[in-house]
């Protein structure tokens, strides 16, 4: 299986990171996200199950018509402690 922790290139999107999990046509795993290794959290600010979703949303991220929710603030946390 094939995949990409950051997907970007492909979109001309900087940020932030496109992760693109391996599908093999089923079971579409998309991402957009940031991890802060200072704070050592994983940030995922969309998530897509749909892999034309997907490539719609990256579409119109690429030509600046839409953007994604990045407020840190907004997100809440899943509650991991090491």
């Amino acid at each position: 299986m094939v995949q990409e922790l950051k997907h970007n290139k492909e979109w001309g999107i900087e940020n932030p990171n496109i992760y693109k999990g391996a599908s093999n046509g089923k079971n579409v795993f998309r991402c957009a996200y940031h991890f802060s290794r200072d704070e050592q959290i994983l940030y995922i600010y969309e998530i897509w199950l749909s892999h034309d979703e997907y490539e719609k949303d990256c579409d119109l991220i690429k030509k600046g018509k839409k953007s994604l929710n990045m407020n840190k603030s907004e997100m809440f946390d899943l509650g991991y402690n090491s």
